[in-house]
């Protein structure tokens, strides 16, 4: 993936919007801008995601920002042939048993009212490359079916024209 084609201004899917700005070969900043309800204005963020690539995929790991406790997101990003962006999380499955038996570093948190198990990463970028590579990316990330809630689409910037001078 050409990580110039990333850069810019993009609609998620609840239509908030998100910058990427490409720092290095391997370091993304997003910035994001959400509506805050309770204190009525809005809460611009900036989080910074690791890129690795293995093989033909590239994926960001991403950590979650003041975590006494680090842990750390996972994502295969993917430029579409319509210039729109996929983001996919790997299959939760996968990465429980890979961490119940020691593949992947993490944490198992029990959800008591999802009743399921949330696994945590913390492991290195570089540990997480490993493990795709090992267990096979397109097992790692499958095919979904529906990929509209994973689609983020690139915000034209408007052509600004100089007021007409009489």
């Amino acid at each position: 993936m050409e990580m110039k084609a990333i850069e810019g201004n993009w609609i998620g899917r609840e239509g908030d919007p998100m910058k990427l700005v490409v720092v290095s070969e391997e370091d993304i900043r997003m910035g994001t801008m959400s509506w805050d309800s309770e204190r009525k204005r809005f809460v611009a963020r900036t989080d910074q995601f690791q890129l690795r690539h293995v093989g033909k995929m590239d994926f960001s790991f991403y950590q979650f920002p003041n975590q006494t406790n680090p842990r750390f997101l996972l994502a295969r990003i993917q430029m579409r042939t319509d210039g729109s962006l996929m983001c996919q999380g790997p299959e939760v499955k996968l990465v429980i048993e890979a961490i119940r038996t020691g593949k992947l570093t993490g944490v198992l948190e029990k959800n008591e009212k999802m009743n399921d198990i949330h696994p945590h990463l913390k492991c290195s970028g570089d540990e997480l490359a490993k493990w795709i590579e090992e267990t096979g990316e397109d097992v790692v990330f499958p095919k979904v079916e529906d990929e509209s809630e994973l689609i983020f689409t690139k915000a034209e910037k408007p052509e600004r024209k100089a007021p007409d001078k009489k």
